[in-house]
This record gives structure tokens, C-alpha cells and sequence, in this order.
């Protein structure tokens, strides 16, 4: 359309302008494709640094979940031991050693 409204006196200056042109979109778009290249390396990065947090926190929590468990058995145990020594000295309370002479 510019060659036809006289814009370019000459084929030769419409295919240089042209050229031109072209070149300016082909620099347009690699800068564009580095850009997003760099930005879907930075969300590779990100995305790589949250499953390792990720992992971290699941191994905190196995370990914390662990130790809650081995307190609940070390709390079941001090219980059922105290509850054997209740019963035993509620059990001699009751029945007096023979030897004690008491009846």
C-alpha cells in the first residue's frame, strides 16, 4: 500500500524499508522469547525452593508427629504404672500381709 501511494520511489527502497521492518520484529521477538524464557526459569527456580520447603516442613512434621507419639506411650506408660502401684497399695490396704499379724 505505502509502494502503491508512492511512499517508495523505487522496488529496492520498499524491499529495503521492508527488511528493515522485519528485522525490527524478529529482534522484537527474541528479546520477547528471552524474556519469558528468563521468567519460566525463575518460576522453574521458585517452584524447585517451594518443594524443597515443602519437603522440609513434611520432614518436621513426621519428626514432631514422632515425638508426640512416644510422649502419648511414655504418658501410657507412667499411667499404667501408676495405676498398677494405685491398685497394689489399695490391694494391701485392704488385705493386710499375714505376716503383719494383723486381721
Amino acid at each position: 500500500a505505502d509502494f502503491e501511494a508512492g511512499k517508495f520511489p523505487s522496488l529496492q527502497e520498499a524491499h529495503d524499508a521492508l527488511m528493515t521492518h522485519c528485522r525490527t520484529l524478529i529482534r522484537a521477538h527474541r528479546a520477547e522469547a528471552a524474556r519469558w524464557e528468563t521468567e519460566r526459569q525463575e518460576l522453574k527456580d521458585s517452584e524447585g525452593m517451594l518443594m524443597q520447603a515443602l519437603q522440609t516442613m513434611r520432614e518436621a512434621l513426621d519428626a514432631e508427629t514422632r515425638a508426640h507419639d512416644l510422649d502419648l506411650r511414655t504418658l501410657h506408660g507412667y499411667q499404667m504404672r501408676s495405676s498398677t502401684i494405685t491398685a497394689s497399695a489399695s490391694q494391701g490396704a485392704q488385705h493386710p500381709h499375714p505376716a503383719s499379724g494383723s486381721v
